[in-house]
Protein backbone atom coordinates (compact mmCIF):
# COMPACT_ATOMS: atom_id res chain seq x y z
CA UNK A 1 0.00 0.00 0.00
CA UNK A 2 2.74 2.27 1.09
CA UNK A 3 4.77 1.42 -2.63
CA UNK A 4 1.04 2.14 -4.56
CA UNK A 5 1.09 5.70 -2.68
CA UNK A 6 4.46 6.73 -3.81
CA UNK A 7 3.63 5.78 -6.89
CA UNK A 8 0.83 7.73 -6.97
CA UNK A 9 2.22 10.56 -5.47
CA UNK A 10 5.32 10.67 -7.59
CA UNK A 11 3.03 10.84 -11.11
CA UNK A 12 1.13 13.67 -9.36
CA UNK A 13 4.79 15.73 -9.22
CA UNK A 14 5.67 14.91 -12.08
CA UNK A 15 2.49 15.76 -13.92
CA UNK A 16 3.16 19.83 -13.98
CA UNK A 17 6.32 19.05 -16.59
CA UNK A 18 4.46 18.39 -19.59
CA UNK A 19 2.52 21.90 -19.02
CA UNK A 20 5.56 23.76 -18.13
CA UNK A 21 7.68 22.68 -21.28
CA UNK A 22 4.55 23.83 -23.64
CA UNK A 23 4.30 26.92 -21.42
CA UNK A 24 4.23 30.98 -22.77
CA UNK A 25 3.67 32.35 -19.16
CA UNK A 26 5.22 31.02 -16.01
CA UNK A 27 6.65 32.34 -13.23
CA UNK A 28 9.96 31.73 -11.20
CA UNK A 29 10.46 31.77 -7.36
CA UNK A 30 12.76 31.31 -4.78
CA UNK A 31 12.74 31.69 -1.38
CA UNK A 32 14.18 31.59 2.10
CA UNK A 33 12.98 31.01 6.10
CA UNK A 34 12.29 28.46 8.90
CA UNK A 35 11.78 25.06 9.55
CA UNK A 36 9.70 24.87 12.94
CA UNK A 37 9.63 20.83 14.07
CA UNK A 38 6.16 19.72 15.10
CA UNK A 39 4.59 16.60 16.26
CA UNK A 40 7.52 13.86 17.11
CA UNK A 41 9.69 15.35 14.57
CA UNK A 42 10.14 18.39 17.45
CA UNK A 43 8.81 16.37 20.70
CA UNK A 44 11.66 16.47 23.25
CA UNK A 45 10.70 12.82 24.14
CA UNK A 46 11.33 11.94 20.37
CA UNK A 47 13.34 13.28 17.57
CA UNK A 48 13.68 16.44 19.67
CA UNK A 49 14.67 18.78 16.70
CA UNK A 50 14.41 22.80 17.14
CA UNK A 51 13.79 25.18 14.55
CA UNK A 52 16.14 25.57 11.87
CA UNK A 53 16.95 27.04 7.71
CA UNK A 54 15.29 26.01 4.94
CA UNK A 55 15.47 27.35 0.99
CA UNK A 56 13.43 26.19 -1.78
CA UNK A 57 12.69 27.12 -5.24
CA UNK A 58 9.22 26.59 -7.27
CA UNK A 59 8.34 27.03 -10.93
CA UNK A 60 4.55 27.72 -12.21
CA UNK A 61 2.65 27.84 -15.06
CA UNK A 62 -0.13 30.25 -15.03
CA UNK A 63 -3.37 28.82 -15.91
CA UNK A 64 -5.86 31.20 -15.22
CA UNK A 65 -5.99 34.13 -12.85
CA UNK A 66 -7.29 31.89 -10.69
CA UNK A 67 -5.16 28.72 -10.56
CA UNK A 68 -1.28 28.35 -11.48
CA UNK A 69 -0.27 24.84 -11.20
CA UNK A 70 3.81 24.02 -10.66
CA UNK A 71 6.54 22.13 -8.98
CA UNK A 72 8.63 22.88 -6.05
CA UNK A 73 11.97 21.73 -4.15
CA UNK A 74 13.35 22.63 -0.50
CA UNK A 75 16.39 21.78 1.27
CA UNK A 76 16.77 22.04 5.39
CA UNK A 77 18.34 21.54 8.21
CA UNK A 78 17.40 21.16 11.91
CA UNK A 79 19.76 20.89 15.03
CA UNK A 80 19.06 17.60 17.33
CA UNK A 81 18.33 19.23 21.19
CA UNK A 82 21.06 17.50 22.61
CA UNK A 83 23.88 18.75 20.51
CA UNK A 84 27.07 19.58 22.45
CA UNK A 85 25.64 17.92 25.48
CA UNK A 86 28.10 16.39 27.72
CA UNK A 87 27.54 12.92 29.22
CA UNK A 88 29.19 11.75 32.49
CA UNK A 89 29.73 7.66 31.70
CA UNK A 90 31.51 7.36 35.54
CA UNK A 91 35.17 6.21 35.45
CA UNK A 92 36.16 9.39 34.64
CA UNK A 93 34.68 8.52 30.59
CA UNK A 94 32.66 11.33 29.51
CA UNK A 95 30.30 11.44 25.62
CA UNK A 96 30.43 14.53 24.14
CA UNK A 97 27.14 14.93 21.14
CA UNK A 98 29.74 16.98 18.97
CA UNK A 99 27.12 17.27 16.28
CA UNK A 100 23.41 16.27 15.40
CA UNK A 101 22.04 17.89 12.58
CA UNK A 102 18.26 16.53 10.53
CA UNK A 103 18.49 16.78 6.92
CA UNK A 104 15.59 17.47 4.83
CA UNK A 105 14.40 17.71 1.39
CA UNK A 106 11.20 18.05 -0.82
CA UNK A 107 10.55 17.59 -4.23
CA UNK A 108 6.51 17.97 -5.61
CA UNK A 109 4.19 18.93 -8.00
CA UNK A 110 1.60 21.58 -6.11
CA UNK A 111 -1.78 23.66 -7.25
CA UNK A 112 -1.92 27.21 -6.07
CA UNK A 113 -5.12 29.45 -6.31
CA UNK A 114 -5.45 32.79 -6.02
CA UNK A 115 -8.14 33.59 -3.82
CA UNK A 116 -9.94 36.69 -5.72
CA UNK A 117 -9.67 40.28 -4.52
CA UNK A 118 -9.99 42.63 -7.73
CA UNK A 119 -7.70 43.60 -9.91
CA UNK A 120 -6.66 46.95 -8.08
CA UNK A 121 -5.12 44.95 -4.73
CA UNK A 122 -1.87 45.48 -4.28
CA UNK A 123 -1.24 41.47 -3.26
CA UNK A 124 -2.33 38.48 -4.45
CA UNK A 125 -3.34 36.10 -2.22
CA UNK A 126 -3.37 32.41 -2.38
CA UNK A 127 -3.45 28.77 -1.03
CA UNK A 128 -1.14 26.06 -2.36
CA UNK A 129 -1.59 22.68 -2.01
CA UNK A 130 0.98 19.68 -2.85
CA UNK A 131 2.46 16.24 -3.22
CA UNK A 132 5.25 14.29 -3.98
CA UNK A 133 8.54 13.23 -2.26
CA UNK A 134 9.82 13.87 1.10
CA UNK A 135 13.36 13.05 2.29
CA UNK A 136 14.74 13.10 5.97
CA UNK A 137 18.38 12.14 7.06
CA UNK A 138 20.44 12.66 10.47
CA UNK A 139 23.94 13.33 10.55
CA UNK A 140 25.63 12.35 14.34
CA UNK A 141 29.24 12.84 15.76
CA UNK A 142 29.54 11.38 19.16
CA UNK A 143 33.30 12.13 21.26
CA UNK A 144 34.13 9.49 23.83
CA UNK A 145 36.93 10.62 25.85
CA UNK A 146 38.79 8.55 28.50
CA UNK A 147 41.93 10.74 29.96
CA UNK A 148 43.63 9.93 26.84
CA UNK A 149 43.28 10.39 22.93
CA UNK A 150 39.41 10.70 22.40
CA UNK A 151 37.63 8.81 19.95
CA UNK A 152 35.03 10.18 17.68
CA UNK A 153 32.27 8.16 15.88
CA UNK A 154 30.48 9.10 12.79
CA UNK A 155 26.97 8.05 12.13
CA UNK A 156 25.09 8.83 8.99
CA UNK A 157 20.97 7.61 8.26
CA UNK A 158 18.37 8.85 5.76
CA UNK A 159 14.98 7.83 4.25
CA UNK A 160 12.19 9.22 1.87
CA UNK A 161 8.62 8.80 1.85
CA UNK A 162 5.91 9.98 -0.23
CA UNK A 163 4.47 13.34 1.60
CA UNK A 164 2.01 16.47 0.93
CA UNK A 165 2.00 19.86 1.76
CA UNK A 166 -0.74 22.84 2.78
CA UNK A 167 0.08 26.49 2.64
CA UNK A 168 -1.21 30.21 2.26
CA UNK A 169 0.85 33.24 0.87
CA UNK A 170 0.60 36.57 -0.74
CA UNK A 171 2.70 37.28 -3.88
CA UNK A 172 2.90 41.41 -4.40
CA UNK A 173 4.47 42.81 -7.77
CA UNK A 174 6.96 45.65 -7.59
CA UNK A 175 6.98 46.28 -11.05
CA UNK A 176 6.11 43.62 -13.98
CA UNK A 177 8.77 41.30 -14.39
CA UNK A 178 9.58 41.11 -10.41
CA UNK A 179 7.66 40.47 -7.06
CA UNK A 180 7.98 39.67 -3.59
CA UNK A 181 6.72 36.39 -2.23
CA UNK A 182 6.11 35.30 1.52
CA UNK A 183 3.97 32.59 3.57
CA UNK A 184 3.24 30.38 5.65
CA UNK A 185 3.47 26.32 5.07
CA UNK A 186 2.60 22.39 6.93
CA UNK A 187 4.48 19.73 5.39
CA UNK A 188 4.53 16.22 6.59
CA UNK A 189 5.81 12.57 5.20
CA UNK A 190 4.18 9.76 6.11
CA UNK A 191 6.66 7.28 7.56
CA UNK A 192 6.22 3.03 7.57
CA UNK A 193 5.04 1.98 11.15
CA UNK A 194 6.65 -1.20 10.58
CA UNK A 195 10.34 0.81 10.12
CA UNK A 196 9.66 3.18 12.69
CA UNK A 197 8.56 4.56 15.95
CA UNK A 198 6.83 7.54 14.59
CA UNK A 199 4.03 7.93 12.25
CA UNK A 200 5.00 10.73 10.55
CA UNK A 201 7.56 13.71 9.84
CA UNK A 202 5.96 16.79 10.30
CA UNK A 203 7.37 20.73 9.73
CA UNK A 204 5.88 24.33 9.69
CA UNK A 205 7.80 26.75 7.20
CA UNK A 206 7.67 30.51 7.25
CA UNK A 207 9.35 31.78 3.89
CA UNK A 208 9.73 35.04 1.93
CA UNK A 209 11.51 35.49 -1.02
CA UNK A 210 11.60 36.37 -5.07
CA UNK A 211 9.59 35.77 -7.70
CA UNK A 212 10.27 36.47 -11.61
CA UNK A 213 8.05 36.46 -14.36
CA UNK A 214 9.30 34.92 -17.63
CA UNK A 215 8.90 36.80 -20.11
CA UNK A 216 6.26 34.82 -23.27
CA UNK A 217 8.53 33.46 -26.11
CA UNK A 218 7.58 35.45 -29.35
Amino acid sequence: MRRTTCGMVALLALWALPAMAAAEKWNVSIQGGASVPSGDFGSEDKANAETGWSMGASADYTWNTSWAFGIDGSWGNNVHGAEGQVTDLGGGVTSTLEKARFRTWQVEGHARYFIPTGSAAPVQWYGIVGAGFYGFGLDVTETVSSGGSPTSTTLSSSDKRAGMKLGLGGLWWANPKVGVNAGVDYNFAFLDKDESSFSSLSYAGAYIGLTFAIPKAE
